[in-house]
């Protein structure tokens, strides 16, 4: 049964890993759902939530373990539908439509473009089965489609070409487990594709490929993390945070496509390594805001920080492991970001010197220091999401008064938080196993990442005992003490007002100010009886690119609608020539 099975499911490492992520980030998340979804009791059917739920993770699997070309679609395709039913569950708020068939036309898409790439692939081996293709790659004489068609698939799925915050993909809309399960494991879903096929199926690709690659990713990741800086609304700051991270896992395997190329193996693997490590991190840690983000939007009615405030006093449980994610997207060691973050820019400051071109090298350590400028700005996006949410006063009554969240939501975020730790904590073993799993899978050798050693550990350890042994004492000394509480000192004001906080938009205006006209930053003004101020954040990639696409294919239907005349011999002569016109095609094609 098992033989017989393995000729329709892979078995090799980069399978096994992705698996390990869907299924290790699946459960807390599930947990979490139990409460989560008691916000639409008597509304919505909690069945129909679970089917789709379950069908949802059990493609995802499907996909990552997919030995051929065919039952690869026919899982991605099962996971975009269940995906989509998931991101219209709550079908009565408007809000969630409108983003849901964007995401539904999007991931349809990025199935188009895979469908294309595999037909080619088809076409130059002649097999649909992977591990025929691996043999095979030898015959495939124009790669760079391939490789293009891959990009744009994959890249479009994983929120690399289209921002996670954005109308057409806005994760933010959905229901809060939905959005963390699509930011923490369906886009790493659409990264092992373009691992699968780059690396593996394809062998490589040329350095320039790669090169375009890790340009890219660059360019998305601080892009998208200026825009979530400007954002007010907690999840939405979260989405474009995604797309940030997806650009930068992107860049390092652009970058372990150039090294690869150049035939430096180690460099390549490390690169490699760095960008798998970060996957399985963002999924940890993201995932956790995001369920984060949700408590708060259970608990209060809204995700939008100006309205918010003050929240660690009534939910401290929630604040807590908010704080863990927060310190972990921030780099704070020992958390898992910081981990995989130095691996990434480790890898890129010492690749860089590996190469024997002087041009090559500035554009690998200049891309090294926009990452790097990238994760500063990500530390800032962060403090001002937990800090504008969690700290201060209460800035409106849907801050004060607090709904009490199910438990399940605390269990599945304190699930999340111990990941966070452990997987910090434990950074250089999970490496050397990532490594060394790479290496046997793709150079038939073993070697082994170890960046830094196991100081990180033992570092680790020792910074917890002596947090451990400080909390001790201070519990002994203030026995019996009553803790005295005052508000903060307001520079002798005594009769401060929440409206006198930094708010949402105060914390972010020097970026406002300096990169807003980046992001589509804007500011209106109007006078009437009163005076009114207005900011916000609008997609220019959204609005000057995709908006226009669209404009133009809406132009080109409503002049093709006017065939339509409500003749059936008519729309049959349609469809036998659309037949005739499809069997050239493919006559042609293979």
């Amino acid at each position: 049964m098992l033989s017989y099975l393995s000729k329709f499911f892979m078995d090799d490492f980069l399978s096994v890993f992705f698996l390990f992520i869907i299924i290790l980030i699946a459960i807390p998340v599930s947990v979490y759902s139990t409460g989560y979804i008691k916000k639409y009791r008597n509304i919505y059917s909690g069945r129909y939530f679970w089917i789709m739920f379950g069908l949802f993770v059990l493609s995802m699997i499907g996909v990552v373990m997919s030995s051929n070309s065919i039952s690869f679609m026919v899982f991605w395709e099962l996971m975009s539908i269940a995906s989509f039913f998931l991101a219209i569950y709550d079908h009565k708020n408007r809000e969630s439509i409108k983003p849901g068939i964007y995401y539904f036309v999007l991931t349809h898409i990025s199935g188009l473009f895979l469908m294309m790439m595999f037909g080619f692939i088809y076409k130059y081996t002649g097999s649909i089965d992977f591990t025929e293709i691996v043999h095979s790659r030898g015959m495939i004489q124009e790669p760079w489609i391939i490789f293009i068609l891959a990009l744009i698939g994959f890249g479009a799925k994983a929120g690399l070409l289209v921002s996670e915050g954005s109308s057409f993909c806005a994760i933010h809309k959905f229901p809060s487990m939905l959005s963390a399960m699509m930011s923490g494991v369906m886009l790493k879903v659409a990264i092992y594709g373009f691992i699968r096929v780059t690396f593996f199926l394809m062998g490589g690709v040329s350095w320039e490929s790669g090169l375009a690659v890790m340009l890219l990713g660059t360019v998305f990741a601080i892009y998208n993390i200026i825009n979530a800086l400007l954002q007010n609304d907690n999840k939405k700051l979260l989405a474009y945070s995604s797309s940030e991270n997806i650009g930068v896992i992107f860049s390092v395997i652009g970058l372990a496509l150039v090294l690869y190329d150049l035939k430096l193996y180690e460099a390549a693997i490390m690169a490699l390594t760095a960008g798998l490590f970060h996957s399985l991190n963002h999924g940890v840690f993201k995932s956790l805001l995001f369920t984060g983000a949700g408590s708060a939007l259970f608990a209060t009615g809204t995700s939008n920080m100006n309205e918010l405030g003050g929240l660690h006093a009534k939910m401290k449980f929630t604040a807590i492991c908010v704080f863990i994610g927060t310190a972990a997207i921030s780099c704070i060691p020992p958390l898992n970001g910081f981990a995989s973050e130095s691996l990434i820019l480790v890898s890129f400051i010492k690749s860089s010197f590996l190469l024997d071109s002087k041009k090559l090298f500035l554009v690998v350590i200049l891309c090294g220091c926009v990452i790097m400028l990238a994760s500063g700005a990500a530390i800032f996006a962060a403090v001002k999401a937990f800090g504008i949410t969690y700290l201060g006063k209460a800035r409106s009554e849907k801050a004060v008064n607090v709904r009490e969240i199910p438990r399940s939501m605390n269990v599945g975020m304190a699930m999340l938080s111990a990941l966070s730790i452990l997987f910090g904590i434990f950074s250089p073993f999970i490496v050397g196993m990532i490594s060394i799993g790479l290496s046997e899978s793709i150079l038939e050798t073993k070697y082994i990442v170890q960046p830094f050693g196991y100081e990180i550990t033992r570092v680790a350890i020792l910074l917890f005992g002596i947090i451990i042994l400080i909390l001790l004492v201070s519990r002994i000394l203030d026995k019996g003490k009553k803790p005295q509480i005052n508000s903060t000192w307001g520079c002798g004001f005594d009769t401060s007002k929440p409206n006198m906080q930094y708010s949402g938009d105060g914390f972010s205006q020097p970026v406002a100010r300096y990169f807003g006209r980046m992001a589509g930053y804007k500011k209106e003004s109007k006078v009437k009886d009163t005076i009114l101020l207005k900011q916000k954040t609008t997609d220019k990639l959204e609005n000057n690119i995709y908006m226009k696409l669209i404009y133009f294919t809406n132009f080109l239907a409503v002049r093709v609608v006017k065939i339509h005349y409500g003749k059936i011999q008519l729309y049959v002569a349609y469809i036998l020539v659309a037949v005739i016109l499809s069997l050239i095609l493919v006559i042609n094609f293979v």
